[in-house]
């Protein structure tokens, strides 16, 4: 009896710990479909969710099937060969359900992750672009190539488990059998012929990962002078592998049948002759060649190869649409050709973005709750002329409160946004020595006619708003400081969902861990919660296939409503003969801080800027523009979500104004620029004309020149525009070489065009710097 009543409060605790863990999965996935739902993008949701649910029920139920049809077929032999009982008591009825469970957590879950190369594989149609050795579209490699292996690993998981569970089912039955005994001999030889068959299979499944790998060397070949297959993957290593294939299909095959005839040398030989095939050709011939037929003319051997390389690393970057011209330029600069280019002398930069933001922080953060995070460099139309400026917003962050002043009700219900911006001419210095605001304060005040006046400067999403807040509720919000004492708002946007309530406030309480939700006199029926307002959050939960810039900034648009604007890229590892970004070579020529972006793909070798996402800075309202449709990867997942992505038509004029050419991928581009500049394969193979990005002098330490926004008219054109660009050094000179630019504004039919210009001799910023003394904010526009 005490027993029994153990057992059922047993049942209770798991069955009361099994709810809480099944309700706060249904309240996270609900909460989430609302969020997706608030931003019109339900479909995102169910249609992400069916394809995972598909694919874990698909690796689920085949295992699974697999798994089961294996014991009940040993059970079979078993009770054949005379065995009447040959499992526990009970084990009939535990083993299937430890399977299951075990299939559900390991194969369902492994097939799930495999929904991203479906689709990338389904909907990516053809690149356009074939490989030299196989004449495969590049498609196949960057898409199908990762689809199929996924598919075999995730076999090769259930050939192994099965395999496993065939021997461990056989043991279970020799238990307590003296190995002396003829019974267990028998019972011995009646295993091999089962466990062969799953063995036979793995070697298979093994020669098909060995024929894809063939294909693995087009993109990560052996050699360090190629990046792709080399003179001795193409004619060494790549025939090595097809013929170690058929051995493998052959000794496959030969041990799946071996043990039916009873013959176990025969399976023997076999796979001795496998593994010395693998060891002969695959590791030991390809060092041979190596040897006699590279090594003593290296250059002519994989001439051929090096200019696939200088090709393709090209694409994979775009760097392949480089335009490369040679400027004109004189070095006499008179009167008149200051007043041709006015607007160009109006905007030389006199500020950096580095010591400003101390300025900022200092006269424009005014209350320990507000912080700038970053200053950004934009420009905007200001009666007519293009300006460039720096500005920065005002977010809100509550860690410097002290904690007692910090309620849940503060937190959440008063504190909700930042305020504002601060914006600031990149060429004008007060008498005080200070930068000249042109939005300051609260509420905001315009200082310069024809700068766009704020309208609605709250900012409820940002860089900074990690926590929720509750909004349109009985306790008024802090709109922002007066001298003693706060002005009150009430949020009158379209963020976030609606409490309501019963059950849907319920599972919206349980998601964020807090009762004050269901009880708090504050909250109202249609009070709304806002969530995922950071910035990364909003973005990731939507299209978490796209790989984010971590620099957002902040433009003001016509209207005087603020927006974020982030750029997105689409990435790959597989483009054929591309190079990998992750050497130290490439890595030198960026400053650490500024690898954030990409930490998480340094392998690789190909990038587009395809996307241009813009939150509404008050609402969080996000929208996803297409800039490069013909990008595969992108073609792919706006055809799987097409009410996702919005065409780049679409975007507003007054945003199109503040398009970009991405700092970050530019850094990129530039580093790999500084050895694939050159079209001699020759010169790339002993990297004998190999730049680097120019360095400067800045608090006291040399550091290599970030890229600079300016607004220029370049020679030969008819008006000015505004370009990011960065200079170039020969490796371990300080005399500049070249400089790269890229076009950004995109209202021209060039828009993001990159442009190198090499030159003679040219003093570099780091000897500039030295000479102008250490005022860093104004070196940064002697170059």
């Amino acid at each position: 009896m005490q027993d029994r009543i153990r057992y059922v409060w047993y049942g209770l605790v798991l069955a009361v710990v099994l709810f809480f863990l099944l309700f706060g999965l249904i309240s996270y996935h609900y909460t989430n479909l609302l969020w997706f739902e608030s931003h019109g993008q339900s479909d995102v949701w169910w249609k992400t969710w069916s394809i995972k649910f598909l694919f874990y029920g698909i690796g689920w139920a085949f295992a699974f099937i697999v798994y089961y049809s294996n014991f009940l077929f040993t059970t079979y032999r078993l009770k054949r060969n005379g065995t009447s009982n040959p499992w526990p008591a009970g084990f009939n009825f535990l083993l299937p359900g430890v399977l299951a469970v075990f299939a559900l957590l390991v194969n369902g879950s492994q097939l799930q992750d495999a929904w991203q190369p479906y689709i990338l594989a389904t909907y990516s149609g053809t690149v356009g672009v074939t490989d030299p050795i196989f004449n495969q579209d590049a498609s196949f490699y960057m898409f199908q190539l990762g689809w199929y292996n996924t598919l075999l690993n995730w076999m090769q998981v259930v050939a192994f488990v099965t395999l496993f569970e065939t021997i461990i089912l056989y043991f279970i039955t020799l238990r307590g059998v003296d190995m002396r005994q003829a019974a267990w001999r028998r019972l011995v030889q009646f295993v091999v012929p089962h466990a062969a068959v799953f063995l036979g299979i793995i070697v298979l499944l093994f020669a098909a990962k060995t024929f894809l790998g063939r294909y693995d060397l087009i993109f990560d070949g052996s050699s360090e002078r190629v990046s792709g297959a080399s003179y001795v993957d193409v004619n060494a290593t790549i025939p090595a592998l097809t013929i170690f294939f058929y051995v493998g299909l052959v000794a496959g095959l030969v041990v799946a049948i071996s043990g039916f005839i009873r013959n176990w040398k025969f399976p023997l030989y076999t796979m001795g002759a496998w593994l010395g095939v693998y060891i002969l050709l695959v590791q030991i011939y390809p060092g041979i060649v190596k040897a006699l037929q590279v090594n003593p003319n290296e250059f002519s051997a994989e001439k051929e190869f090096i200019e696939h390389d200088i090709g393709f690393t090209r694409m994979g970057y775009g760097l392949d649409r480089v335009d490369r011209r040679k400027f004109e330029v004189s070095g006499q600069i008179t009167g008149q050709t200051l007043a041709r280019n006015r607007l160009v002398v109006d905007n030389v930069r006199l500020w950096d973005y580095r010591p400003i933001l101390a300025t900022f922080r200092q006269l424009q953060e005014i209350r320990q709750y507000y912080e700038f995070v970053d200053v950004d460099v934009d420009r905007y139309n200001v009666n007519g002329d293009t300006r460039q400026v720096l500005l920065a917003a005002r977010e809100l962050n509550l860690n410097d409160l002290p904690a007692e002043s910090l309620t849940w009700e503060s937190r959440h219900l008063q504190y909700t946004h930042g305020y504002g911006v601060a914006m600031s001419p990149t060429n004008v210095v007060t008498g005080e020595g200070l930068p000249e605001l042109w939005i300051k304060d609260f509420p905001p005040q315009t200082t310069r006619e024809g700068v766009v006046e704020l309208t609605r400067p709250g900012i409820y999403y940002g860089e900074l708003s990690d926590d929720y807040i509750c909004v349109d509720t009985h306790l008024k919000e802090i709109d922002y400081p007066l001298e003693e004492n706060f002005a009150e708002t009430t949020y009158d946007g379209k963020g976030g969902i609606e409490l309501g309530t019963g059950l849907r406030k319920l599972l919206i309480a349980w998601r964020f861990d807090t009762w004050k939700l269901l009880i708090s006199e504050y909250i109202k029926t249609e009070s709304r919660i806002l969530f995922n307002r950071r910035l990364d959050q909003a973005v990731e939960t939507l299209a978490p296939f796209l790989v984010y810039d971590d620099d957002p900034y902040i433009v003001v648009r016509e209207d005087g409503t603020l927006a974020w604007m982030i750029d997105a890229y689409t990435i790959s590892d597989r483009f054929p003969y591309s190079a990998h970004f992750k050497d130290e070579i490439l890595f030198d020529n960026i400053p650490r801080d500024r690898l954030s972006t990409f930490a998480d793909h340094y392998g690789m070798n190909y990038i587009r800027n395809s996307v241009k996402v813009v939150i509404d800075a008050y609402d969080g309202t996000v929208d996803y523009y297409v800039f490069d449709p013909e990008d595969p990867v992108l073609r792919a997942w706006s055809s799987f979500f097409p009410g996702l992505f919005k065409s780049m038509k679409e975007m507003p004029e007054d945003l199109r104004s503040h398009l970009r050419y991405p700092e970050n991928l530019f850094m990129v581009q530039s580093a790999i620029y500084t050895d694939y500049h050159m079209d001699d394969p020759l010169a790339l193979m002993r990297r004998e004309d190999r730049w680097e990005i120019a360095r400067e002098l800045y608090s006291g330490n040399t550091q290599q020149v970030e890229p600079y926004f300016t607004v220029i008219k370049l020679p030969g054109h008819q008006r000015e525009e505004y370009i990011l660009m960065l200079p170039f050094i020969p490796s371990k000179k300080n005399n500049m070489i070249a400089w790269m630019a890229a076009r950004c504004d995109y209202q021209f039919d060039e828009n993001g065009e990159l442009i190198s210009d090499p030159f003679a001799d040219v003093v570099s910023p780091l000897p500039t710097e030295s000479d102008t003394g250490p005022d860093e904010s104004a070196n940064q526009s002697t170059y």
